[in-house]
């Protein structure tokens, strides 16, 4: 967030967007929305004990990009990471996962012209094969999934 030490304000602000609403049985749901380093986040996501879902975004078409703070780092192999922590967090052990794979029109415009096996191991499709490109991405979150839920 460009700031070494942040304030609880500039937390809240600038990592978490916070919206409550009175449901019908007069509880509440929180929708939140967070974008941090795996530093920043330790911070925070003990925060999160008896959520009930989580939805996961991941970028499909990130794939060949980096992060702006660690340069080397590819953001797939980074959102990757994350979606491991979350599945192994003990805070949603029992929350439902909903993971949603964005960006599919970037994705198919960058898949011929950007090759995933140059940026991402294990990826065996030909250059331009949109289908094989969709399934490896696919896989690599499911893989995840399945890795873990076995783990437990």
């Amino acid at each position: 967030i460009g700031c070494n030490v942040c304030t609880s304000a500039d937390f809240l602000l600038k990592l978490v967007r916070l919206v409550e609403e009175e449901n019908d049985g007069g509880g509440s749901e929180a929708v939140v929305s967070t974008q941090s380093t795996g530093r920043e986040r330790r911070k925070w996501i003990h925060s999160f004990e008896g959520v009930t879902s989580v939805i996961f975004l991941a970028s499909l078409s990130e794939y060949d990009m980096f992060l702006q703070e660690c340069r080397t780092k590819n953001r797939t192999e980074e959102s990757l990471q994350l979606f491991k922590t979350i599945l192994d967090y003990p805070w949603f052990k029992s929350s439902s996962l909903i993971l949603f794979l964005n960006k599919k029109d970037l994705f198919e415009e960058k898949v011929p012209r950007s090759h995933i096996g140059d940026y991402l191991s294990g990826y065996k499709g030909e250059r331009g094969d949109l289908a094989y490109a969709t399934k490896f991405m696919k896989d690599l979150y499911q893989e995840a999934y399945l890795e873990e839920s076995s783990d437990n």
